[in-house]
């Protein structure tokens, strides 16, 4: 199965702080679009890639504590990070059971001119967080190019 993602990468420190990754799924034909008789149709292989939803749990990954999930180790919680756990813990009682990764707030996101992008859901959230968004150049990956690299792992 083909599997698309998209990643939010913090320049600062040049890690992935968010990453949805999901299966490429089919097309659906549209009714009326049936095959007609005597013509040749040849089987489209392309589908369905990540959705306009996931540039918004981007968003919302990046800015709530990540859960402590069975299996981790204890060092990956967050009273074993460097992170002021004590102070989180008082400002947000999510971060007593959260793993050790930072929860930022960006004030810039750069967007490529994807169809994730294309609905008002994504930018409403940002514009109510007050995170600036720039479109990248169309077809210059040097705009962005920690999220390029990260597409080229995939």
């Amino acid at each position: 199965m083909n599997y698309r993602h998209k990643a939010a990468v913090d320049v600062a420190t040049r890690s992935i702080i968010a990453a949805v990754v999901r299966p490429k799924t089919p097309r659906r034909r549209r009714r009326g679009a049936q095959a007609r008789p005597g013509l040749i149709c040849a089987q489209r292989s392309t589908g369905r890639a990540t959705k306009a939803v996931d540039a918004s749990l981007l968003l919302a990954q990046a800015l709530v504590p990540a859960p402590m999930r069975p299996g981790f180790s204890p060092l990956a919680h967050a009273s074993a990070s460097h992170l002021p756990y004590d102070e989180l813990v008082a400002a947000d009682a999510r971060f007593a059971q959260a793993a050790g990764r930072p929860v930022i707030v960006p004030d810039l996101i750069v967007i490529d001119h994807g169809t994730v992008f294309a609905g008002r859901t994504f930018f409403d959230a940002c514009a109510w967080l007050g995170i600036s968004i720039r479109p990248a150049r169309r077809r210059t990956p040097t705009d962005k190019p920690r999220a390029s690299y990260c597409a080229s792992l995939g």
